[in-house]
């Protein structure tokens, strides 16, 4: 579950982002509150740890206090998010003409071509080929409302216009970590597509 998540631990950030970053969390530290609203790519985050306050939050502001650990606090925070906040099927079928056949298609489709994603975007870092990264990005934009992310489509749009802008390198870890549950996304309404069409 861990990696799939990318987390804001703000102030006291050594040994509280340590841990988290031992169970795979994309974990980002920041001084304080004002310098993660100030970071660019904040709309990638997903919980917010304010060691101070001994506190977990979301972005949609529910809260869990750190208690015994902030390793449980977040977990809780991670799993209590609705999956709706990222993938509706209800949308893709509205793009797809309420075709689950095309949905099964159009998610199997998309996990043959992005399955590789990650290291496809790794390999063009290391190269600088911001170009080809922004072409990939655009092509993901272009089928996202189709498997039913309308947050996939914000956030491509975001990081296109940040890398036309020759920023937003920072952000394609933050992409990648939200990637990954785009795939198990797909897997998962894939299988249930398939089930529909057997029923």
């Amino acid at each position: 579950m861990g990696m799939d998540y990318n987390i804001v631990v703000i102030g006291g950030a050594g040994e509280v982002a340590r841990r988290l970053e031992m169970l795979g969390y994309g974990v980002y530290c920041f001084k304080n509150a004002r310098a993660a609203a100030r970071f660019p790519g904040r709309e990638f985050f997903d919980v917010f740890v304010d060691v101070k306050k001994g506190v977990v939050f979301r972005p949609d502001g529910a809260q869990f206090p750190i208690g015994a650990t902030p390793e449980a606090a977040v977990k809780a925070a991670v799993s209590a998010r609705p999956d709706e906040e990222d993938f509706s099927p209800e949308l893709a079928l509205r793009y797809l003409n309420g075709s689950y056949r095309l949905y099964g298609n159009v998610l199997e489709r998309y996990r043959d071509a992005y399955g590789n994603l990650e290291e496809e975007l790794h390999d063009l870092l290391a190269r600088g080929d911001y170009p080809a990264i922004r072409a990939v990005i655009h092509r993901i934009k272009g089928v996202s409302l189709n498997i039913g992310s309308a947050r996939l489509y914000h956030l491509c749009g975001l990081l296109e216009a940040r890398l036309d802008r020759k920023t937003g390198v920072e952000e394609i870890e933050l992409f990648i970590h939200f990637h990954r549950r785009i795939l198990k996304h797909c897997k998962k309404q894939g299988e249930l597509c398939s089930q529909t069409q057997k029923n």
